[in-house]
């Protein structure tokens, strides 16, 4: 502080040496200490005692260096990702940032599991309206209740997580809990989610309504498909048309006609864990695309395995909690060369 203050001193005589006036005008300082106040912080008794002691010169020096950082900044995260809970988070706040900054949202919501659903339900649509819609590109929803209708005004959303949990209904009339699971979505909040490449679903019974969720136009684009333990019967022949899809997801699902995947040709990750398989599907045997195959938790796997054969792409194979279990190979794939269990 000490040599900074004499390099002062010193450049004030030198600049007095010169003949040079070097006295501010007032608009110039006050205009100064505006702007360095503006960059720091909101005016305080602080940041006046500061801007006091400096020099006219310094207070432009520091307003510049100030905002080229908060410039600067703006690029610094133009990706965030926030984990929410309903009801305990400033999104108005958070609303403000993203906005300023101009930056991508992936967030995650969440219940508060101190609610009911009734209550719950307001909070969630407050929630995504608070949120500016041009900037959340990736929403992920752990729901005890409904889809959320806000959902639909969040069309610059490119990816969709959706986890159905066990939900708790209060029963005002016999002021009762009573317990439920969520066995049914209606698809029409989806139907404006034009963006969408990745989609996933969790824990939910789509027997009734898988045809329609997958006919709809919104999901043309879809790269990414996850039917987690959705309770399937069979594959929604809907499926078949999703062409473009690399990667799907029927864990859990145990369905007994697989004929939908044979027109997936450009499927390079397919996840069949824990399907109740007891041999490799035949239609796999057309995915030459595959790099990745999951096997695992399917007790009684015993054969096909011919049908993989043509998969000369495929390198990783799980078969753990199967017959062969991790990391092991059916001799009958040894021709396999890139192949590992």
């Amino acid at each position: 502080m000490a040599s900074r203050c004499l390099e002062e001193e010193r450049s004030g005589r030198q600049t007095r040496s010169s003949g040079i006036d070097s006295t501010p005008t007032k608009a110039a300082a006050a205009g100064a200490g505006e702007l360095a106040l503006a960059v720091l912080a909101a005016p305080g008794p602080p940041q006046l005692t500061i801007l006091g002691h400096l020099e006219q010169n310094d207070k432009v020096k520091l307003g510049s260096a100030c905002t080229s950082l908060r410039q600067a900044s703006l690029a610094w995260f133009p990706e965030v990702t926030v984990k929410v809970k309903v009801g305990r988070i400033d999104l108005a706040w958070l609303a403000a940032w993203l906005e300023r900054h101009q930056a991508r949202l992936h967030i995650l919501l969440e219940p508060d599991d101190e609610e009911d659903d009734y209550q719950l339900s307001k909070k969630w649509n407050d929630s995504l309206t608070a949120l500016p819609s041009s900037l959340v590109t990736s929403l992920a929803v752990h729901l005890p209740i409904e889809l959320p209708a806000p959902v639909s005004t969040l069309t610059a959303l490119t990816r969709l997580e959706l986890k159905f949990t066990e939900c708790v209904l209060y029963n005002s009339d016999e002021d009762s809990d009573d317990y439920c699971k969520m066995e049914f979505m209606s698809t029409h909040h989806l139907r404006p989610l034009m963006q969408l490449r990745q989609l996933g679903f969790e824990d939910s019974s789509m027997s009734d309504n898988g045809e329609e969720l997958l006919s709809l136009p919104a999901l043309a684009g879809l790269q990414a498909l996850r039917l987690a333990r959705c309770y399937l019967e069979q594959l929604p022949r809907a499926l078949s048309a999703h062409t473009q899809l690399t990667a799907l997801d029927l864990s859990g699902t145990h369905v007994s006609a697989l004929a939908p995947l044979a027109a997936l040709q450009r499927l390079q990750s397919l996840d069949l864990r824990n399907c109740g398989l007891t041999a490799v599907p035949e239609q796999l045997s057309v995915l030459t695309a595959l790099t990745r195959l999951d096997l695992a938790d399917n007790e009684q796997l015993a054969g096909g395995w011919q049908h993989l054969l043509p998969l000369t792409q495929l390198r990783n194979l799980n078969l753990c909690g199967t017959p062969f279990g991790s990391g092991r190979v059916p001799p009958e794939l040894a021709g396999l060369k890139h192949l590992r269990a």
